[in-house]
């Protein structure tokens, strides 16, 4: 393939069309709408909230207690990233049954059912459980 951008131009053997289908956020049905995901502030006690679109570097999370909602392929690559600078990880996936510890301070945890200030409840085999935490990040697509 004969390619000209900005640069120049390169033969290459392979293009590959990145453009993402990601643009609007999808909020998982526990959160409610009229909090604003995209503010990097805590207020009244609530988590930080953003999206995966947003998260740039694991490091802003040192020291902190993160949920990662969504154990798919962008929700498990992020927890492992943050992992290494995090208090503590939580992995929401709608699939598992009961939390398991996955990593020194990685927890794979059950689907994410409501918010309650800054502690999450989440479904944990036949009864709930939760965890306080400081960030919830929506890997929900």
């Amino acid at each position: 393939f004969r390619v000209r951008h900005a640069e120049g131009e390169g033969v290459y053997d392979a293009v590959l069309v990145c453009n993402g289908h990601y643009a609007d956020p999808v909020l998982p049905p526990f959160l409610d709408p009229s909090l604003n995901t995209h503010t990097d502030k805590s207020t009244g006690g609530t988590p930080r909230i953003l999206h995966s679109i947003e998260y740039d570097s694991p490091e802003e999370f040192a020291g902190q207690r993160v949920l990662c909602v969504g154990a798919r392929a962008s929700g498990a690559d992020i927890a492992r990233e943050i992992s290494k600078h995090a208090s503590e990880v939580y992995l929401s996936d709608s699939t598992h049954v009961d939390e398991m510890r996955v990593e020194n301070n990685v927890m794979l945890v059950g689907r994410t059912t409501r918010l309650e200030g800054n502690r999450v409840v989440y479904a944990n085999g036949g009864r709930e459980d939760s965890c306080e935490v400081d960030v919830i990040l929506l890997c929900s697509g």
